[in-house]
Parts: structure tokens; sequence; C-alpha cells
């Protein structure tokens, strides 16, 4: 089945040109390695990379330092609000104005204060009644006094005026009654002097004695009389005097029972005003350490919670710094300092730049981590602008985020990420060398070396020859078809072996090829040309003449090539800002597009599945062309 004298006379014919074709193959293949090897091809896409990469760090800043900033700005806000509501309601829960359900997330001591704080607010105004009580029926006892008191007076001052009358009446009356009395004594001193004279006087003198005697004796009656009445009279006026001076010391005596008696309801209303006062201090002050013991613990609940609250989400140390930013704040307001919008904002701004710049600073020089923190700077001042103006914070975040090739129209977005991500050494050594220039010269020594072996002998009548011996002619397209693969093979080792070589030179450079895609590249591009030369077989072994021979066999593998080079145009491996999508049909109608160049590249095993079909192709037409040789008429 084999002919050794044929195959040496096929090396022997097609040597020269398989040397020529083999060393053209592997200097193209050679040259191009080297200079991609000693030329920075990634330049541009490195520059753009650079460009890029600047682009996406500067971008990650701003949405870092943004949303960075919001959450910063919400910790501050949201613990500064909470603090005032829960002070709010321990204010109103101090003085009586909320109810239970508002401070149910206090603590029990706190409850349990609020309704001491309620009984004693209960006691003290129930003493507050007592003693408005006591006061205004102190107030009506001071006016039913001062009335009566006005009244007695106006009596007393009556008793007086009486009392001074009747001493007065009395005085003049003792006067004289004094007088008569003294009267009555000159009388009874004249009666006793003319009863002595009486008798040493005579008939007349004491005629005239009796007549005297009898004036004196009527004078003593009147003055007896007198005396008697002046006695009754005094008698009643000094018991009258009495009576007035009774009256006069019972008044006097009411009146002092009635100012003492509301001199001891001023007392008694002094002292529970006194102890109203004391009861009223007392609660103050339970009421202001309560507050202060509250206020402590409402600042170490809250920023508990801020840090409870954040762990949920987040890593303990952003846990911890959310702790300390509402520390600061509620240190900030407890010690009266502004916080208001605008000091928050900027509170929240300096943490972030100054947490930007110390985080920069670890890996980068000063002047960038300056440039970080002002690239921070007017990323939040954008974001607030954008809040101001009616822009959602997910709509300003983003708008914030993005970078200069999110910026770009998307077309030209898509052009440059492309341009961008485009392998440069991929598409020229694996796509334009091994799978369409570097397949032109080994299928023109396919093309001439099949033609000559079958159709060309027979065209020529030197297959006449070699079957008029013992020759099958089995045996000679066994041989002939062993032969040809043979030299493919043998002429892609040589390629294969060249590129390794090459690459070994140039290991140092920046080119992405490995060794292992190159030879992945070779054995690819040898299944392709495995493909070609069973159909050059074919189509030697089908015709005669050598016209129609090359016609179909090098038109077929010609046409192939052709669709794969316009077919290029289309695929995926060229930047859209040059692709022509539509040319993609024209890989549909060669065979060379079952050479995976791609999947090669991204490191799948896709590839396999076409090398597979080349190789059916080629072992199809190979057994096809043989049977084909060894049926048909030779015109001998």
């Amino acid at each position: 089945m084999f002919s050794k004298p044929l195959f040496k006379q096929s090396i022997k014919a097609n040597f020269t040109r398989w040397i020529i074709v083999t060393f053209a193959s592997c200097f193209i293949v050679a040259v191009v390695i080297l200079i991609l090897g000693n030329l920075n091809v990634n330049k541009i896409r490195g520059s753009l990379e650079d460009l890029f990469e600047d682009s996406d760090k500067q971008a990650d800043i701003q949405y870092k330092s943004a949303d960075s900033y919001q959450k910063t700005y919400d910790v501050y806000t949201k613990t500064l609000d909470k603090y005032k509501e829960m002070t709010d309601i321990l204010e109103r829960a101090i003085s009586g104005e909320a109810n239970e359900e508002e401070y149910a997330d206090f603590s029990e001591e706190f409850k349990d204060a609020i309704k001491k704080i309620r009984d004693g607010e209960t006691e003290i105004a129930s003493s507050k009644s007592k003693l408005s009580s006591g006061e205004s029926e102190l107030a009506s006892s001071k006016s039913t006094y001062n009335s009566s008191k006005t009244e007695a007076e106006s009596q007393k001052t009556e008793l007086q005026s009486t009392q001074k009358q009747l001493e007065e009446g009395i005085a003049k009356s003792e006067k004289e009654m004094s007088e008569l009395k003294e009267n009555l004594n000159t009388v009874n001193a004249g009666i006793t002097q003319i009863n002595q004279s009486y008798e040493q006087a005579d008939e007349q003198t004491k005629t005239a004695l009796d007549a005297q005697l009898k004036d004196l004796k009527d004078k003593k009656a009147q003055l007896e009389a007198g005396i008697s009445q002046y006695e009754t009279g005094m008698s009643e006026a000094k018991t009258n005097l009495e009576k007035v001076k009774s009256g006069i010391g019972t008044i006097d005596t009411k009146l002092s029972q009635g100012q003492s008696q509301i001199t001891a309801a001023e007392k008694k209303i002094s002292t529970s005003k006194s102890a109203l006062s004391s009861a009223e201090s007392t609660l103050a002050s339970s009421k202001e350490e309560l507050r202060t013991k509250t206020i402590e613990a409402l600042y170490d609940k809250i920023v508990d919670g801020v840090y409870d609250e954040a762990i949920k989400d987040n890593d303990e140390e952003t846990a911890q710094k959310s702790k300390e930013l509402a520390k600061e704040i509620l240190d900030k307001y407890k010690n009266g300092e502004n916080t208001n919008e605008e000091e928050i904002q900027k509170m929240a701004k300096n943490y972030v730049t100054n947490s930007v710049y110390e985080e920069a600073i670890k890996e980068n020089s000063e002047e960038d981590s300056k440039t970080a923190k002002d690239i921070a700077s007017t990323a939040i001042d954008d974001y607030n602008n954008k809040i101001e103006n009616g822009t959602t914070k997910e709509e300003a975040l983003d708008s914030i985020s993005k970078s200069l090739i999110e910026q770009l129209p998307d077309d030209v977005e898509d052009a440059i990420l492309e341009i961008k991500d485009l392998d440069v050494y991929g598409l020229v050594v694996g796509n334009i060398l091994f799978r369409i220039a570097g397949l032109l010269l080994p299928m023109i020594f396919v093309i001439m070396t099949a033609n000559g072996l079958l159709a060309g002998q027979v065209d020529s009548g030197s297959m006449a020859y070699i079957l008029s011996t013992p020759t099958k002619r089995s045996k000679v397209t066994i041989t002939q078809m062993i032969y040809l693969i043979l030299a493919v093979l043998l002429m892609y080792v040589c390629i294969c072996t060249t590129s390794i070589v090459c690459m070994e030179i140039i290991k140092d450079s920046e080119i992405t090829i490995t060794i292992e895609e190159m030879i992945k590249f070779n054995i690819g591009a040898f299944f392709v040309m495995f493909a070609v030369s069973g159909i050059c077989y074919l189509s030697s072994a089908i015709f005669n003449r050598e016209k129609n021979s090359i016609s179909v066999g090098g038109g077929l593998t010609m046409f192939f090539l052709v669709c794969s080079i316009l077919g290029l145009f289309g695929e995926k491996v060229i930047p859209s800002a040059i692709r022509i999508e539509a040319m993609n049909y024209f890989n549909y109608a060669s065979i060379i597009s079952f050479f995976n160049v791609n999947s090669m590249l991204n490191g799948t095993n896709d590839y396999m599945v076409g090398l597979a079909i080349l190789f059916a192709i080629g072992i199809v037409t190979y057994i096809i062309g043989i049977i084909k040789f060894d049926k048909k008429d030779l015109p001998l």
C-alpha cells in the first residue's frame, strides 16, 4: 500500500518548492514575531488604559467620597435628630406632657422616677389647693375681722366717749357734793353754834335764833337731800362707768382674740408655704437630677444604637467610625456649638476629605494625596449642588461616579473600550498571520503539489508509466496522500519551531502571546491545510486535466482564503469603529472559520470542535479522492 520509489520521486519533484515555501513561511513568521516583540504595539492601548485607569480611580474616589459623605451626613443628622427627639420626649415627660407610650423605650428607672415626680406634683397640687383654700378662708376671716374690728372700734369709741362723760360727770358731782358737804358742815356748825347760843340767849334772841335755826335746818335738809341725790346719781354713774369699762374690755378681748386667730392662721399658711416651697424645690431638684442622668443615658444609648445599626451591614472598623461620628456631633451640640444644616455639611465634608487624604497617603505621594483630597472635595460640592437642584440622591451619586469613558456616547464608549481591550498581538499573530496571511504560501504549495501528484501526472502521461509497473492505483494514491500530508506536517513543524525560537528571543518583551498559544496556532493552521490539502487532493483525483484540477481545488482554496479575509472585517476582534457587521457572513462560506483563534486566545476548548471538523473534512476528501481515482477511467 506504500511505494517508497514513488514517495522519493514526489519528494524530489517538490523539494525545491517545499523548501522555498517553508523558508518563506518561517521567515514571514519570524519577522512578524520579532518585529512585534521589539515594537511597543500596545503603547496606544497602554495610554488609553492609563487614562481610563486614572479616570476610573478618580470616578471611584468621587463615588466613594460622595457615598461616604452622604453616609456621614446621615449619621450626623440622624444622630442629632434622634437625640433632639429623645430629649424633647424627656422634657415633655418630665413636664407631664408626654404619655407613657412616647417614652416606652426609656429605662424602668426613668419610668419609676417619672411616676414619683407625678406623685410629687399631685401632692404639691393638693397642698397648693389646700393652701389656696386656707388663704381664701384667711382672707375671709380677715375681712370679717376687719369689719367687726371697725364696728367694735366704733362701739369702743362711743363707750370711751361715754366713759369720759361719766368720769367727768362723776368728778363734777363729787366736786359739787364736796361743796354741798362743806356747806352742810357749815350749816351743821351753824346749827351747833345756834344751839350753844340758844341757851344763853333771851327770848327775843331765841326767837331770832329759832328763825335762823329753822333756816339752817331747812338748808341742811336741802343739802342732805342734794347730797343723797348726788350719791345716788354718782352710784348709778359709777355702775354705768363700770359697765362701759367692761364693754370696752370685752371689745378689746374680742379684738385681741380675733387678731390672735388671724396671726395663728397666717403662721399656719406661712408654714404650709414653706413646706410647699421645700417640696417644689425637692421636686425641681429631682427633675434636674433625672434630666441630667437621663441625658447621659440617652447619649450612650444613641451612640451605641448608631454602632449597632452600622455593624449590621458593615465591618467593625466602619461601625466604630460611625460611633465616633455620632459622639462628635452630640458633643458639639451639647457644648452649644453651631450644628445647623450648613455646619453639618461642612463637618461631613471635612471628615470625608481628610479620610481620603489619610487613606491615599499610605500608598501615594503627598502631591497625589492632596489631589485625591481635592477630587473628593469637588465631588462632594458637585453632589450637594445636584441635590439642591432637585436631583435624587441615587441620580446624583450615579452621575458623580461616572468615569471619563462612561460620560461618552454609547457608540463612542463601546469603540474606545474595544480599542482599550483589543489584544493587538492576538489579532496580528493569531487572526492575521496564522489564520490568513500565513496560509497563503502553504496553500499555493498544497494547490501545486496536490495537482502535480495525480492530475498533473495523468495530464502529462507519466501516470501511465507508473501504472504500467506492478504498482496498483491504491498504492499510488495512498503514497501520494502520505507524502502530501507529511510535507504539510513537516512544513508546520518547521514553522512552529521557528515560532517557538522567536518567542524565546523576545520573551522579555510585552508580547502577550504565550508559547502554548503559538503551538495551538500552528496546530490550527496545520488542520486548515490538512483540510485544504484533502480538497485539492480530491480535485486532483477527480480531474484528469491539470487546469481543471487547479481551477476547482485551487479556486475553492483561494475562495476560502478570500472569504476569510473579507469575513475578518466583520468579526468582533475588529474594533467596532471599523467593523462591518455584514462582512461576517463571508466567514460562513469558508472552512477556515473552523480555525477558532479567539477560543485559543480565551483559553476555552471550543476550538477543538472546529479542528475536529477540519480533520474530518481532510479524512473524508482524501478517502473519496482515493476511491474516486481507483475507480475512474484514465486516459492511458
